[in-house]
This record gives C-alpha cells, structure tokens and sequence, in this order.
C-alpha cells in the first residue's frame, strides 16, 4: 500500500475503528455514568445535600484518554487481528490520522457532551428529589489542548509496546525522571564546584545575575515552545514510522 492519503478510504478506515472501538467505549461511559451518579445521590440520601462531582471530571477526562489512546494499537499486536489490521487496504497514513482523530478530537468532542448530558441528568435528580440548586460545569479547553499534545505519547507507546502499553509508558517515565534528577544535580554540583550538598556557600557577587535571568528565561521559553509545537508532531511521526514498519 503506498503510503499517500485518499479521503474516501480514510472515512472508512474512521467508520471501521469508529464500530470496533464503540462498544468498549460504551460500557467505559456507562459505569463512569453509574459511578458518578452515585457520588452524587448517596451524601443526598445520607445527609440531604448532593454533590454533583463535576471536580472529579477532568482527571476522569485525562486518565480514560490516556488509557484509551495506549490501547489504541493493540489489534495491531495481535496475532490474528493484527493481520487484518495491516491488510486493510489504507495507507500507513491513513490508519495513523484515524487512530489519531479518534483518541484526540473526537474524544475530546465526545467526553464534553458526556460530560454535559451527565451534569443535565444529575442536575435533575437531585432538583426532583432533593429540591437543590444546579450545578454549573465548565469544560476547561486549555486542558483539552494540554490532553491532545500529551496523549500523543500514549499513542506512540501504544503502537511500540506490544501489552501493557500504559504501565510501561508509566514505568518509562519514572526511570527518565530519576535520570534526569540525577543528571540536574551532577550538573548543579559541577558548576557551582560544590563537593558537599552539607556545606553548600555560593557567593552571590560570582554570579551574573541578569546573565542567569537570561537563561532561564530562554530555557522557559524553548520548553514552552518545544511542548506546545514540536512535541505532538514528533510522537505522532515516530507512531507513523511504527506502523510502516509493521506492514513491510
């Protein structure tokens, strides 16, 4: 299959993961629905006073998308699904961009109505049968951009890690943090010349301080810059090659 986009084979690559995803997905929506929903009535039953958990909405949001977006790849991991997977007649491009659309916007498209049907049902209950005031909910779309440029390295792990995708990437990450740690503090102890963290003297006059403004300054700004632009793109390329190599 060369590896170039055609519109209506990719709608239909969409349809196809849309229907084998919409059942999972379902069933995910329907126990957090119940779950919630008795968060909400049981302190009414107990004391008279509801709690709409509208708190507890966005780190549902961030960690169902996560998990999702890490799961995302697994029939292309399995022996006999991972056949038709790779046989489909769309291009490595197309399965990426359906893969891609589906744990991304329309996720994010889905869990905003989720989110707004269930704080309408809750709202009415607990007006019928506790006679209390709405609750307002308020999706945060910074959050949802924050979600769309991380997730993409959940994808990615999804498509490198044959189980446990989001364990792994978890894990990954842990190590990644204590090497960083570790090579921030030999790097601190280098360039203040610090042999003991016990007996730490810094003489303010030795240091350049708008020199130093400067560079944190540039640091700040080449991290912003680097997760907001560069950082999605990279994973969502690196998912690509995955899946081009799967299929040769």
């Amino acid at each position: 299959m060369n590896n170039y986009f055609n519109l209506q084979r990719f709608l239909q690559t969409l349809k196809n993961d849309i229907i084998r995803n919409s059942r999972n997905y379902l069933i995910t929506l329907g126990a957090i629905a119940g779950i919630l929903t008795s968060i909400d009535l049981l302190p009414g039953i107990i004391t008279g006073k509801t709690l709409v958990p509208v708190h507890g909405y966005l780190p549902l949001f961030m960690l169902m998308g996560y998990i999702f977006s890490s799961l995302v790849f697994n029939e292309m991991h399995d022996p006999q699904k991972g056949l038709v997977f790779l046989t489909t007649p769309s291009s490595s491009l197309e399965k990426l961009f359906s893969k891609l659309l589906i744990t991304s916007l329309l996720y994010v498209l889905v869990m905003w109505l989720f989110f707004q049907a269930l704080t309408l049902f809750l709202n009415g209950l607990n007006a019928i049968f506790f006679g209390t005031e709405p609750t307002r909910f308020t999706f945060h779309w910074g959050i949802a951009r924050i979600f769309i440029i991380t997730q993409s390295v959940f994808l990615f792990a999804s498509g490198y890690f044959r189980k446990n995708a989001f364990l792994k990437l978890l894990f990954a990450g842990f190590v990644l943090q204590m090497f960083f740690s570790f090579f921030s503090i030999i790097n601190f102890k280098l360039f203040f010349n610090i042999s003991d963290f016990h007996n730490i003297e810094i003489d303010a006059l030795d240091l350049d301080m708008g020199r130093m403004a400067d560079l944190i300054k540039a640091l700040v700004y080449g991290a912003r810059f680097t997760f907001l632009w560069l950082m999605a793109p990279f994973f969502w390329f690196m998912t690509y090659l995955r899946i081009a190599e799967k299929e040769v």
